[in-house]
């Protein structure tokens, strides 16, 4: 007996695009006392509130969009990710993505963390998050747009996938500009230790969860 082939639902990336779009409103009306995204890119460190709860919330829809959008690009599991099984329930595609994202973001948060304060640049920490904030904040709207395109669409995937891929490469290396040219000099303040923070805490992890997920 043959049996007819069921349509994949992506009901879940609706709810899961919405969902981190609404954290972001969130972060605008309760963290921020209701100020227009305009406000909110712009406002000084002074004048800026719960920076570091903002911080957090913007980050978490980032990886839970970049989650999302990196499942729909992966290929398969790995074998030691299909044997896994808690409570009954196996390891899908977006859960290895988000479990690799889990592991990394807080990570790579307490490495920079200790990095800012035992080489005596504590006090450019918050003047980090703070940027970082807002760069997550804008990342997360072309992210959200192109969650939807991935699943709803019905793009090519190996098009799709390298697209994905020079998109990322752009991001990657136009963030660590960012950061290295802002202002604020969030970095810190020799340059020994930003070439560390750039090669240790930014390439490497990024290397290992590319390998975790598609090597």
């Amino acid at each position: 007996m043959i049996l007819p082939r069921i349509p994949e639902q992506h009901d879940w990336v609706f709810f899961l695009v919405f969902g981190c779009l609404g954290a972001l409103a969130f972060t605008l009306n309760i963290f921020n006392r209701d100020a227009s995204v305009k406000d909110f890119l712009l406002q000084d460190r002074a004048s800026a509130a719960n920076i570091f709860p903002s911080w957090l919330l913007v980050s978490a829809a980032d990886a839970l969009l970049l989650a999302a959008l990196l499942s729909k690009m992966l290929p398969g599991l790995p074998r030691w990710a299909e044997s896994l099984n808690l409570f009954g329930f196996g390891m899908s595609r977006f859960g290895l993505a988000f479990a690799g994202l889990l592991i990394l973001y807080p990570l790579r948060a307490l490495l920079t963390l200790l990095l800012y304060y035992t080489t005596g640049n504590g006090e450019r920490w918050e003047r980090f998050y703070f940027v970082a904030g807002k760069f997550y904040f804008v990342l997360a709207f072309p992210l959200a747009a192109a969650v939807f395109y991935a699943y709803y669409s019905g793009v090519d995937g190996l098009l799709f996938f390298r697209a994905a891929a020079a998109a990322a490469c752009i991001v990657f290396i136009f963030k660590n500009i960012f950061y290295l040219a802002h202002p604020l000099h969030i970095l810190p303040r020799q340059w020994y230790y930003k070439i560390l923070y750039l090669c240790t805490l930014q390439m490497a992890p990024t290397l290992a969860l590319v390998k975790l997920l598609f090597l």
